[in-house]
């Protein structure tokens, strides 16, 4: 008899933990179908913000050539280049006298006021 109280107990577990479980499961679809409109907009919101800081971030920081050498342009602050070389996040590589190397084997120097962006586009 202890046996089958016990296997009635489990069982009524089972069943409790199961029913749980699906109305959890359902929750979560129907907040889900409830919510998407809003999650996929600030999903956007997101995407364009991320897009909108590192088009700024492009701007601010760069390797600019002024008065013969190259420094760096850090969130509108000039630091001197320290380096021998910098390696952007294309694959251009700038050497300290104004001297550069782009990925596609371009060669070449920039002049005084022209610059590159931390991604490697050249710009005045």
């Amino acid at each position: 008899m202890a046996v089958r109280e016990h296997y009635h107990v489990k069982k009524d577990v089972v069943l409790i933990v199961a029913a749980l479980a699906v109305g959890l499961l359902l929750g979560f679809l129907f907040a889900r179908d409830k919510y998407k409109s809003q999650l996929m907009a600030t999903n956007d919101l997101v995407i364009g913000r991320d897009a909108e800081m590192k088009q700024m971030d492009s701007k601010l920081n760069k390797l600019l050539m002024w008065n013969g050498a190259v420094v760096i342009v850090k969130d509108g602050s000039l630091e001197a280049m320290t380096d021998a070389s910098m390696l952007l996040r294309d694959g251009t590589k700038i050497m300290r006298n104004g001297s550069y190397l782009t990925k596609t084997g371009e060669e070449g120097k920039l002049q005084n006021g022209y610059s590159f962006d931390m991604d490697g586009k050249m710009m005045k």
